[in-house]
């Protein structure tokens, strides 16, 4: 398989290709990041795929998987909305939870080596500001 789980021994595809190991899921958003793919899945449910050197695939692992894999870590979990960064996710839940994995992916003190982190881990966000006054019409 190569890297867009698909039959194919190059690393670049010239022409649409269906992804075989998704043919049993009716996608309602992608997320591309350097090296890696999301897709949630209408029932909610979210897949990766690609490199995950830096744990971006969310399995648990720092291995590349060439072929779509759901991420084990959010089972069970209704999500709404997907992002992948270059080396990172965020993944919104339907009640509002933020879930981030991957390089960086950790709330802290920036470092010059940013954690890596291999499952999804419940991100908190703080708490929300009161808005901006408007202007009168």
């Amino acid at each position: 398989m190569g890297p867009f789980g698909i039959s194919i021994g190059s690393s670049m595809l010239e022409i649409p290709t269906r992804i075989e190991g998704l043919s049993h899921v009716r996608a309602c958003a992608i997320a591309a990041g350097s090296s890696h793919s999301l897709v949630l899945a209408a029932d909610g449910t979210v897949y990766s795929f690609g490199g995950g050197v830096y744990g971006q695939l969310g399995h648990g692992t720092r291995d590349d998987q060439h072929l779509p894999q759901q991420i084990k870590g959010l089972r069970g979990v209704r999500v709404r909305a997907i992002s992948a960064g270059h080396e990172h996710n965020l993944v919104l839940t339907a009640c509002g939870t933020v879930f981030a994995f991957g390089a960086g992916a950790e709330v802290g003190p920036v470092s010059p080596s940013p954690p890596r982190r291999t499952t999804p881990r419940r991100f908190s966000l703080p708490s929300p500001t009161p808005p901006l006054p408007t202007a009168p019409p």
